[in-house]
């Protein structure tokens, strides 16, 4: 397999367990605090994490976790709201 896909696929990873770390720590309505799974975030994480591309920016991707949310939790949240989870995605995306 190409270096660079095996790559991408580890950032990929990555950067998919840190959505998914963020979205339990957002818990929209309290459901992580109440008792719902872990895994109650993850259709959210992935429909974040596949909209991510190299060269996205911290802003860029705060406004794709508020589009996420928005839809799918019928909120009206503001897209540099998550501007703080954004850097950290940021982050593990370069290695920083």
């Amino acid at each position: 397999m190409d270096e660079e896909i095996i790559i991408r696929r580890i950032v990929s990873k990555d950067v998919l367990d840190t959505v998914k770390s963020i979205l339990r720590e957002i818990d929209m309505y309290g459901l992580i605090e109440h008792g719902a799974p872990d895994d109650e975030f993850d259709t959210e994480a992935e429909m974040i994490t596949e909209q991510i591309k190299a060269g996205t920016s911290i802003e860029e991707i705060s406004g794709i976790i508020a589009d996420v949310i928005n839809k799918m939790f019928g909120v009206n949240i503001g897209r540099l709201k998550y501007l703080k989870e954004a850097k950290k995605i940021y982050e593990v995306m370069h290695k920083l």
